[in-house]
């Protein structure tokens, strides 16, 4: 891939991120329509309380929700199914869901929904879990508008509607919902159930990344990178992207790097942007981005951004075999498919030229270095 496919490739993949959406775990009675019974604010509280459990504070929630405490019932659920205070126990976990779902709990006709959606601890079921969705998005609650918007974008246990999903993201969002905000962020961006508008795209992009969240941050700093809805601002591209790359987001940490190797400022043609630029994108790859690993190879083999990049066919090579590595641990599960199908059909044309230029021997030290990195950066995923 030459510089001006890279950079090519590099503006395809802000448009595919950019457009489209994401999907949690995905006709109720106009769900909203009622004051929520549990607020954002509240379903924050019992999260962050299911969080702090201990082993004998679980015990006593048990006891309570043996008692028919349905509070309790929701936290021990929730603490069976992370199996962070416990071994996680699936079958536990969708017996105590269920139950706090049929006193009529949103948050665990929610949940319920969604191990019906995953076919977790009981039978696959997309309608049923349409069904537990509706149930809580009709009490207001907020996380189930926004499952239960997803299930009608996908047509999933449910006919596919545009306009609806894109009501009930709205509904979530104007709680406070980030996966709502988000969700109807890239509504607006491909114009799906909503008029297509970039501006209103950015804003809502800008409350997610506003509360933290590392997609919302990426999309906004996307937004003022390409100058989507928003006027082109590559300081501040800089500044929501950082935030993402510093929460650990591989994806924030990969446009932070490619950030650093445009011109004008803030990326620049000197050695330190450079190096900012190399380690931005080692970081990514780090947590498993196999996109940033490819690019890595191209910057070291010369193919792309000859500044202040001593060209060395082995580490190009050690970074092609690594983004194949990392392919098979779902490094581009992130990227869009038309990414990835692109950087998997030009690979092997990449390490074929590195093992006929490096000979047998180099290309085997290659493969040990690739190796060698993988083994002390990257956690194998768990099965």
């Amino acid at each position: 891939m030459d510089r001006r496919r890279a950079v090519a490739a590099s503006a395809v993949l802000a448009m595919a991120l950019f457009g489209v959406g994401r999907t949690e775990v995905v006709r109720a009675q106009e769900p909203g329509t009622l004051t929520p019974v549990v607020t954002e604010a509240r379903r924050r509280e019992i999260m962050q309380a299911a969080r702090a459990l201990t082993s004998d504070t679980l015990a006593e929630t048990v006891r309570r929700a043996e008692a028919g405490d349905v509070e309790a019932q929701v936290l021990a659920g929730i603490a069976f199914l992370d199996g962070e205070v416990v071994p996680r126990d699936v079958d536990k976990a969708a017996s105590w869901i269920r139950a706090a779902a049929e006193q009529g709990h949103p948050i665990g006709q929610n949940m319920l929904g969604n191990l019906y959606n995953s076919g977790s601890g009981i039978p696959q079921d997309p309608v049923k879990a349409v069904e537990w969705f509706g149930k809580a998005a009709a009490q207001g609650y907020a996380q189930a508008q926004n499952n239960l918007g997803v299930a009608y974008r996908h047509g999933r246990g449910v006919a596919a509607n545009a306009a609806e999903a894109a009501r009930l993201f709205r509904l979530a969002a104007e709680q406070g919902n980030i996966s709502g905000q988000v969700n109807l962020a890239f509504a607006y961006g491909r114009g799906d159930g909503v008029p297509r508008s970039q501006r209103d795209a950015a804003a809502w992009f800008r409350k997610a990344a506003e509360q933290g969240d590392p997609d919302g941050q990426i999309q906004i700093g996307l937004a003022y990178h390409q100058g989507w809805g928003v006027g082109k601002d590559k300081g501040e591209a800089e500044r929501w992207y950082k935030k993402a790359s510093d929460q650990g987001d591989a994806t924030g940490s990969y446009f932070y790097g490619l950030l650093y190797l445009e011109k004008p400022a803030p990326g620049r043609t000197d050695p330190i942007g450079t190096q900012i630029a190399v380690e931005a994108l080692q970081l990514s790859a780090t947590r498993g981005y196999a996109v940033a690993a490819y690019v890595l190879g191209d910057l070291f083999s010369g193919r792309i951004f000859k500044y202040h990049v001593t060209e060395d066919e082995l580490a190009a090579c050690a970074w092609y075999v690594t983004t194949s590595s990392l392919d098979k641990q779902g490094g581009f599960d992130a990227a869009p498919p038309v990414v990835a199908e692109e950087v998997r059909k030009d690979l092997p044309k990449r390490l074929e030229k590195s093992r006929k230029d490096l000979g047998a021997r180099l290309y085997a030290e290659c493969e040990r270095r690739a190796a060698s990195w993988m083994a002390a950066h990257v956690r194998k995923k768990q099965e």
